[in-house]
């Protein structure tokens, strides 16, 4: 995730300061215009990116810029931290030692929103589930906004007109939410992610969990056997790679030499029949029809949207084949378990190997994971950016290792890598501020590319 500007907006009277004006800043701003709640701004840096376009909107409201003011935080009664800023920073602890009540937008949102909300995290696919599950709602007829950490902001959301919430819910916006209330609450994976921004993994997935506070049901993955704080009295569904035996269970089985999506016992559709390629899309199928089932959508439908759900872009997103080649733009994968779940998925459906291109900004994490499924299903690895050194050291002595200076040299030269049959996959398990503006932009640069070869 970018690190977001840091603003305050103060309110005059009941003093809400709103840290951040990134996205979620800027929507919470926007949020409290529309209540009529006056408030100032403050900012981190001397001329932040969006304080053009916010002044032309707000002329009103006083801006100051060049960092964030003890003061006024120590004034304030409650501050709204936008998900881009650690709760860690030292202003910020002064203010929670004295006292001062921290919020989120997610959990100003569960405050405000009477409608159900089926909430979704985890470390991969989220994402995708979330926009499967918001197109099977809007499939079932209702009207249904999808967003939070996905699209639009959850606050831009609100509305009387909408039936239900789907959200995707990033863990750093869960660190400011007590109890989200939500209909659906689901966990669909963990592994190590951000420890640039968190001590431990346990704290990491400590954020996580806080999706099932106030939960009525809960989706939880069976192949991941992580200890879960989720209310006794919620209703526990359930996806896994394995076989479901009951009714609230999620899998899959084999039929001859085809993998089927399964409910409990019953066989629902064959995986191939999905657009979403890979088995990791397998168990995205799963975790929706979980979320959907407990929803109370109907079951026929869903497997409808199933089959013309294509996914999203930079996720696993077939771009072409070429000369007997797959080429796959898989961007978003931002970490390691995000590849892995990649190199996995994607490794178990191809008739050949898979010539991987990694590589960027590693934010800390370990790639000791990589190993297995590189050994496994990879036939060389072409690796850039600033950490390449360190994936390098892990995967040397399993697979052949090549380096570029830029994209263009990677895709150029896992072409030459590749035979008929294999599949190019860009799953650089990195974060792409090194070389790049966002993920966005490194996925289309990719499919760009690629075009030049077609």
């Amino acid at each position: 995730m970018a690190k977001s500007i840091a603003i305050l907006v103060m309110v005059i009277g009941r003093k809400k300061v709103i840290i951040g004006l990134g996205k979620t800043g800027y929507s919470c701003a926007r949020y409290f215009a529309s209540q009529d709640i006056p408030f100032q701004v403050v900012d981190q840096a001397k001329s932040p990116l969006l304080l053009t376009t916010f002044q032309q909107e707000m002329p009103a409201v006083t801006v100051k810029t060049g960092g964030l003011d003890q003061k006024m935080l120590l004034q304030a009664d409650e501050m709204v931290v936008s998900p881009g800023v650690p709760l860690a920073t030292p202003e910020i602890q002064n203010a929670v030692a004295a006292g001062i009540k921290v919020t989120g937008d997610i959990d100003i949102f569960s405050h405000v929103v009477a409608k159900p909300l089926l909430a979704i995290t985890g470390s991969n696919g989220k994402s995708t589930v979330t926009s499967l599950v918001g197109q099977m709602a809007m499939d079932n007829g209702l009207n249904a906004a999808v967003g939070g950490n996905l699209g639009l902001p959850a606050l831009d959301l609100v509305s009387l007109d909408h039936d239900m919430y789907v959200l995707e819910i990033s863990s750093f916006q869960l660190e400011t939410t007590e109890a989200l209330g939500a209909q659906v609450a689901a966990v669909l994976n963990l592994s190590p992610d951000h420890l640039d921004r968190y001590p431990s993994e346990r704290h990491y997935y400590a954020a996580k969990n806080r999706i099932f506070h106030g939960c009525e049901q809960a989706v939880i993955n069976r192949d991941q056997p992580l200890q879960l704080d989720i209310p006794e009295d919620a209703t526990r569904w359930s996806f896994g790679s394995g076989a479901a035996t009951s009714e609230r269970e999620f899998g899959l089985m084999k039929r001859g030499e085809q993998t089927y999506l399964s409910w409990g016992s019953k066989p629902l559709l064959p995986g191939r029949e999905l657009k979403i390629a890979g088995v990791h899309n397998y168990l995205n199928a799963l975790a929706g029809l979980a979320i959907g089932l407990a929803a109370g959508f109907p079951l026929d439908g869903m497997l409808d949207t199933l089959t013309n759900f294509s996914g999203l872009e930079h996720r696993c997103e077939w771009v072409a084949r070429i000369g007997g080649v797959d080429f796959i733009n898989d961007s978003k994968a931002t970490n390691v378990g995000a590849a892995v779940v990649a190199i996995k998925g994607l490794g178990e459906t191809c008739n050949g190997r898979i010539v991987l291109i990694a590589g960027g900004d590693a934010k800390g994490a370990d790639f000791a994971p990589l190993r297995e499924p590189t050994k496994t299903h990879v036939r060389s690895v072409i690796l850039m950016g600033q950490d390449a050194d360190a994936i390098d050291d892990v995967l040397k002595d399993v697979v052949q290792v090549h380096r570029a200076a830029t994209l263009g040299e990677a895709l150029d030269l896992a072409v030459k890598q590749s035979n008929n049959d294999d599949m190019v996959l860009l799953s650089p398990a990195c974060a792409s501020l090194d070389m790049f503006d966002s993920f966005e932009q490194r996925g289309d640069l990719f499919k760009s590319l690629i075009a030049e070869y077609t």
